[in-house]
C-alpha cells in the first residue's frame, strides 16, 4: 500500500521518498526549521541574508549541531551534517525566501516559534543538554513577538 501511494503521488507530481526512519527525517526537519527559522526572523531577511554572512551561517549551523544532539541523546540518529548541507543548498535556492517566521515578524504576528525552537529547548532539558543557540533564538523572537507595541516603526 505504501509504494502504492508512493508511486500515486509521484504520478500526481507530488514528489515523496519512502523514509527508511521517519523519525531522523522530522528530527531533521525540525533542526533545518530551528535554524533558517528562526535567523530569518531574527534578523527580519531572507534565506540569502543569512548564508551570505558568515556569522549567520555559523549561527544556524550551530542551531542544526544542538538539535542534531538532542535528537542523537533521545535515541534518533539525526544527522548534523545533513541539516547543515541543507541549509547551504537552501541559502542558494532560496536566496530571496523569507520563511515564514520571517513574515509573521515582519507583519507582527506571533509566530510557530513556540512549537520549534521551543520545543527542542523542552526536548534539551529532557536529556540534559544545553542548547544555548536554539535557547537563545527561542527567547529573543518571544521578546520581539511580544513587544511589537514597543518597537520602532510601530
Amino acid at each position: 500500500m505504501l509504494e502504492q501511494l508512493h508511486n500515486a503521488f509521484n504520478a500526481a507530481k507530488m514528489n515523496n521518498e519512502i523514509a527508511d526512519n521517519v523519525f531522523v527525517d522530522i528530527w531533521q526537519k525540525a533542526g533545518f526549521n530551528a535554524a533558517i527559522n528562526s535567523t530569518t526572523a531574527v534578523c527580519r531577511g531572507p534565506c540569502g541574508a543569512i548564508g551570505r554572512v558568515e556569522e549567520g551561517r555559523e549561527l544556524a549551523f550551530n542551531i542544526a549541531r544542538e538539535v542534531a544532539k538532542v535528537a542523537n541523546a533521545h535515541g534518533i540518529r539525526a544527522s548534523a551534517d545533513a541539516i547543515i548541507k541543507n541549509l547551504e543548498k537552501t541559502f542558494v535556492v532560496h536566496e530571496l525566501h523569507f520563511t515564514s517566521m520571517a513574515q509573521d515578524v515582519l507583519n507582527r504576528r506571533l509566530t510557530e516559534v513556540q512549537a520549534i525552537n521551543g520545543a527542542i529547548v523542552n526536548k534539551a532539558k529532557e536529556v540534559g543538554i544545553n542548547v544555548p543557540y536554539t535557547e537563545s533564538l527561542f527567547a529573543l523572537i518571544r521578546v520581539i513577538e511580544q513587544t511589537y507595541d514597543l518597537q520602532a516603526g510601530h
